[in-house]
């Protein structure tokens, strides 16, 4: 029981911390600060930031992942992703569509470190995207599945 007491109130500092990031209330306050998504939990951190989309807008996000080019439907979409669980297993992916800002694309499946500023880029409030700043290809690969 006092494991489970332990877990729930980690849990629960863990939450208001991730919480404590937006840095204001939508009014892109604390922008100073550079979020940096590492390997642990980053499935927390990128959930954080779709699920509390106003309180990161403007803000300068920092990660590691697979590169790829996508197309649908006549559009191109450049995405920065983590193989994660999914429906079916490992069948899912966390990650951020990319703005390149007139950067030529890398490689898919480059391993890359992208610095971009969080921006609104459709009609929903929460279809947001990184503008990217800076993209840079790694030579070492980090962990590209991640379960947390």
């Amino acid at each position: 029981m006092k494991k489970v007491v332990t877990l729930a109130v980690s849990l629960v500092m863990l939450f208001a911390l991730l919480a404590g990031c937006g840095g204001g209330n939508g009014d892109n306050g604390g922008n100073e600060r550079l979020i940096e998504i590492g390997d642990r939990l980053f499935i927390m951190q990128v959930d954080n930031i779709y699920t509390n989309a106003q309180r990161y807008l403007g803000r300068m996000v920092q990660l590691q992942g697979i590169f790829e080019t996508h197309h649908w439907e006549g559009e191109t979409f450049h995405i920065v992703f983590r193989n994660a669980p999914g429906c079916c297993g490992d069948d899912g992916v966390v990650g951020f569509q990319l703005d390149l800002d007139g950067t030529p694309p890398l490689a898919d499946n480059a391993w890359v470190e992208v610095t971009g500023e969080l921006e609104r880029f459709g009609p929903n409030p929460n279809e947001i995207r990184l503008r990217v700043t800076n993209i840079e290809e790694m030579a070492e690969r980090g962990i590209e599945f991640v379960n947390q």
